[in-house]
C-alpha cells in the first residue's frame, strides 16, 4: 500500500477517464486498520533544519526518527526536490507549503490534527544584497512565512502553525554581522513581518487554541535574550507575549545547541513548555532537531467529535472535468464536513498501475470541510511506465465518527501516459 499527501501544484499528464468500483471493506482490501484518534493531553512541537546538499540516504533515516518524536513540525530547506515527494508519500501525515515558498514546509500527524486551512504570508520584500557574502552579487526573492491552521481532534480547538527561516549571515552574537548592512535589513524587516503575521493569527478568535511559531533563526537564543535587542527576534516576541521554548530550559546550563553550541532553532508561544529536547541521536544535518512539549487546550463541555456518512459517487467522472491541466475530480457524497476521512491507494500487482506519490498525487485542499470532491494531479515530471495507460485506485478509510456510505469505499482513476510532454 502506497499512502500520500500533497498540496504539489505542478501541470502534467492528462488523465482521461475514471469510473466507481465495487467496495471493498477495509478489513478485506488487505490494509490494516487505521490508528485511533490521539487522545493525549499534549502535543510534540518539532523544528528542523535538514541542510540542503545533504543526499537522500542520509535525509531520509533522519526524517523516520524524526516524525516519531513530533506531532507537527516545520521544516527547513526542504525544496520541492525528492525529499518533499518521499513526504508525499505517506500520508498519515499532512504536508503543506505555499507556492511561493518551496522550502518551509509544516507537516503534522494526521492522527491528531484535522487540517482547516493554510497559505503563505509574505514578511519582506525583495532586494540585492550586492555581494556581501562573495561571490557576486546575490538576489533575494520575496520572504514568506507558512502558515497552517489545524483543529487538534481531541478538542475541536484551531491552533496556528507558522514556520519560517530567516536569512543566514546577517547577525554576530546579537549584532550586526559586520560588512553586510543589507542583510541585517532584510533580517530585521522579516522579524517585523513574521510579528505581524503572529499578531493576525493571535487576533483571528477562531485559533482558539493558541499560535506556535516554529523555525531557523539564524541566531542564537543566549546572546539575543541577554542583549534585549528592540528589533530582534526575543524582545520582539516577548513583547507580543510570546515565550521561546528555550526560557528556562536544561539546556541553557549545558554547552549544547542545534546548531554547534547555538540555540539559532526554536518554538515560540503564548505557554511554556512542559519539556524540551534537542535529539543530538539524530545525524545527518548540520543542525539537530528541536523539540518542545506543550499541554493542549481543553475541549469544551458539549463537544463531540463529527459524525455523518461519505463515499464516492458511483457514476464515471465526466472527461470534462480533465481539461489540460492534468488533473481529475472524483465526486463524494456528503461533504468533509463529517469529519476527516483518509485517502489511500488500494495495493495492486502490475507494471501498468500508477503509483500515488510518483506518478500522481493528492490535491489536500480537496479534503478541507465542506468540499465534494477529491481532485488527483498527475505530476508533470512523474516516472510514467512504459505501457499508454496506467491506472490506480483510491479507497476512503474513516476516522471518528465519519463513515463510508455502502458501496461506495473505492474509486478507480486512469492516466493517459501517451499525452506525456
Amino acid at each position: 500500500m502506497r499512502i500520500l499527501t500533497t498540496r504539489l501544484l505542478v501541470p502534467a499528464v492528462l488523465a482521461t477517464s475514471a469510473l466507481a468500483t465495487v467496495a471493498v471493506p477495509a478489513a478485506t482490501a488487505g490494509h490494516a486498520s487505521p490508528p485511533a484518534r490521539s487522545t493525549t493531553p499534549h502535543m510534540r512541537v518539532g523544528t528542523y533544519n535538514f541542510e540542503a546538499f545533504k543526499p537522500m540516504k542520509a535525509f531520509v533515516p533522519a526524517m523516520k526518527k524524526f516524525k516519531k518524536q513530533v506531532d507537527v513540525a516545520g521544516l527547513q530547506e526542504m525544496g520541492m526536490t525528492s525529499r518533499a515527494k518521499w513526504l508525499l508519500k505517506d500520508h498519515s501525515w499532512g504536508y503543506y507549503r505555499p507556492p511561493a515558498l518551496q522550502q518551509n514546509p509544516i507537516i503534522w500527524r494526521r492522527s491528531a490534527f484535522d487540517f482547516v486551512n493554510a497559505k503563505g504570508i509574505k514578511i519582506a520584500d525583495a532586494r540585492s544584497l550586492g555581494t556581501e557574502h562573495g561571490a557576486g552579487s546575490e538576489f533575494k526573492k520575496n520572504s514568506y512565512a507558512t502558515v497552517v491552521h489545524l483543529r487538534d481532534v481531541s478538542s475541536g480547538q484551531q491552533i496556528s502553525f507558522i514556520n519560517v527561516h530567516l536569512v543566514h549571515g546577517a547577525i554576530k552574537r546579537s549584532s550586526a554581522y559586520p560588512g553586510r548592512p543589507k542583510t541585517f535589513h532584510l533580517y530585521l524587516d522579516q522579524v517585523a513581518g513574521l510579528m505581524g503575521a503572529v499578531e493576525a493569527e493571535k487576533a483571528d478568535t477562531a485559533n482558539s487554541g493558541g499560535v506556535y511559531v516554529t523555525g531557523d533563526f539564524n541566531i542564537s537564543f543566549r546572546p539575543d535574550a541577554k542583549t534585549h535587542h528592540s528589533r530582534l527576534p526575543f524582545a520582539s516576541m516577548r513583547r507580543d507575549s510570546m515565550h521561546s521554548m528555550w526560557q528556562h530550559s536544561w539546556v541553557l546550563s549545558r554547552n549544547r545547541g542545534t546548531r554547534g553550541t547555538a540555540l539559532y532553532d526554536q518554538v515560540w508561544s503564548a505557554g511554556r513548555p512542559s519539556s524540551t529536547r534537542i535529539l543530538r541521536r539524530i545525524h545527518g544535518s548540520d543542525h539537530f532537531p528541536a523539540v518542545a512539549k506543550y499541554a493542549l487546550p481543553s475541549a469544551a463541555a458539549d463537544y463531540v467529535p463529527a459524525g455523518g456518512i461519505t463515499g464516492f459517487v458511483q457514476q464515471p467522472v465526466e472527461g470534462a472535468e480533465f481539461y489540460k491541466q492534468a488533473f481529475m475530480k472524483f465526486p463524494i457524497t456528503g461533504t468533509f464536513d463529517v469529519g476527516w476521512v483518509q485517502v489511500q491507494q488500494v495495493s495492486e500487482e502490475g507494471s501498468d498501475v500508477a503509483q500515488l506519490g510518483t506518478d500522481f498525487v493528492i490535491e489536500d485542499s480537496s479534503l478541507q470541510p465542506g468540499s465534494s470532491y477529491i481532485e488527483v494531479r498527475a505530476l508533470a515530471d512523474g516516472n510514467l511506465h512504459e505501457t499508454p495507460l496506467e491506472h490506480f485506485t483510491l479507497q476512503l478509510v474513516p476516522y471518528g465518527g465519519a463513515a463510508i456510505a455502502s458501496g461506495e469505499t473505492t474509486v478507480e482513476g486512469f492516466i493517459d501516459a501517451s499525452n506525456k510532454k
